[in-house]
């Protein structure tokens, strides 16, 4: 008999999932299809590619298979498993992420160029959209 003793952990909440699904993926997925990516299938890219995509890109890890000749294997973790702070951080990253890669420099009238950030709402905020 083994008895495992450890802190409760609390898993991806379903306020996390909605947002990150909802808001999160669906806005990037819109960017993404309104600069014309293309999902590994062909057509545009679905927001369960864009999951995939940032799954792959932030929660890929490196398991060794053989200590021996050190070959490892690359692993993305499930956002189901993850727990509610790792699911926090999860999102952060991705929304800094898709801050970088898809701010736009806008030229104006003038000559003087304005950066305008993508910006993905903080959670529990009202969203309309036009």
């Amino acid at each position: 008999v083994e008895v495992c003793i450890r802190e409760k952990r609390y898993y991806t909440s379903n306020p996390q999932r909605g947002y990150y699904w909802g808001v999160v993926v669906f806005l990037i997925g819109e960017r993404m299809r309104s600069d014309g990516v293309t999902g590994p299938y062909g057509g545009p890219i679905t927001d369960q590619e864009v999951h995939e995509l940032l799954a792959a890109k932030f929660l890929r890890v490196s398991v060794c298979v053989d200590l021996d000749t050190g070959e490892c294997v690359d692993y993305v973790k499930s956002t189901a498993k993850l727990t509610t702070r790792e699911m926090s951080e999860y999102i952060e990253a991705v929304k800094a992420w898709a801050l970088e890669m898809y701010s736009r420099e806008r030229h104006n009238d003038d000559g003087t160029t304005t950066v305008v950030p993508f910006g993905i709402p903080e959670a529990n905020k009202q969203i309309t959209f036009v």
